[in-house]
């Protein structure tokens, strides 16, 4: 199980600490969406990337006033298991990626029903379709995008939405697209 989120709302993100991650910009939201729904925190899944990444989380946590294992808890290497209900555990699923290639947590997010705000990067858009929140870079936006997520019970039929959604990116589907790809290409 997740470990004992102490606070009323649970904000999630899954991956490294390396630059183009943008944690930092992700820790400047946590602080203006804690200024106004103070009992929130942040699940930070994944291996920070080296000791320098996860260093300068800290220091830029330490200037923000944000507290490990109060604002942040922070799960480095946990199993599938404990992956899904971290991921079960978020009311929304929030990105500061300033580079993705796919993006495969954000739909693992909308497979469990969960809210998503990502930056425009990459093919978010088109990932996400209308799932899933594609905001502007910058603090204020994604803040505003969170706050209306934590702010709006979701319906069931959205929740239902959001994993149907998921649900048609199989490897199978990529494979056949693919292959289909390569046979027209063939024949041109």
């Amino acid at each position: 199980m997740v470990p004992d989120l102490k606070a009323s709302h649970v904000l999630l993100y899954v991956g490294t600490e390396t630059k183009r991650k943008n944690v930092a910009q992700l820790l400047r939201v946590l602080r203006l969406v804690k200024s106004v729904i103070p009992d929130v925190q942040l699940l930070k899944v994944g291996s920070a990337g080296t000791a320098e990444h996860r260093g300068r989380t800290l220091r830029t946590m330490g200037e923000l006033g944000l507290e490990p294992e109060t604002d942040v808890v922070f799960l480095d290497s946990i199993s599938d298991e404990l992956l899904m209900h971290s991921y079960a555990a978020a009311d929304a699923y929030v990105s500061t990626s300033l580079y993705e290639g796919f993006g495969l947590p954000l739909l693992e997010a909308l497979a469990m029903g969960a809210p998503v705000i990502t930056l425009e990067s990459g093919p978010m858009r088109e990932l996400l379709g209308k799932h899933g929140d594609v905001v502007a870079n910058s603090d204020e936006a994604i803040a505003d995008s969170v706050l209306r997520a934590l702010k709006t019970t979701p319906s069931p039929e959205a929740v239902s939405a959001r994993r149907q959604h998921a649900r048609q990116f199989t490897w199978k589907r990529s494979a056949d697209q693919y292959l289909h790809l390569f046979q027209g290409m063939g024949r041109a």
